[in-house]
């Protein structure tokens, strides 16, 4: 078994204001560092709106977890409206397991979530 890649990819929707982070693959404790890595340079000015879609993760751990509810943390603190995209069972799951989804706001489409930044 080789080692599951985590790729990103990035777009910026309204000019310097709101911005898309889409992840793909395993976000396991091998690829967390790397997904917060990844969070952080988005996380900041001038970056208003941090739309991160998490609809292509096949399995998101206690790890991948922990970065969101940092991250979640972080934008609030820089004043940053911070949104997820998903409808994966795997990322829904350990949210409402550890009842922390209530967190965040939760798109099913990145659509959707740009959408409510107008």
């Amino acid at each position: 078994m080789g080692k599951q890649q985590l790729s990103f990819k990035r777009t910026t929707v309204d000019p310097g204001h709101t911005v898309v982070l889409a992840v793909s693959g395993e976000i396991d404790l091998l690829t967390a560092d790397e997904f917060e890595s990844q969070l952080k340079s988005v996380l900041s000015p001038p970056n208003e709106v941090v739309i991160l879609d998490l609809s292509d993760v096949k399995f998101f751990s206690s790890a991948g977890l922990s970065v969101l509810l940092a991250s979640a943390e972080s934008a609030k603190s820089s004043g940053i409206s911070f949104r997820l995209v998903t409808t994966e069972r795997v990322v829904l799951r350990p949210l409402e397991v550890t009842g922390v989804s209530n967190f965040f706001t939760i798109f099913d489409s990145v659509d959707e979530a740009i959408v409510s930044t107008q």
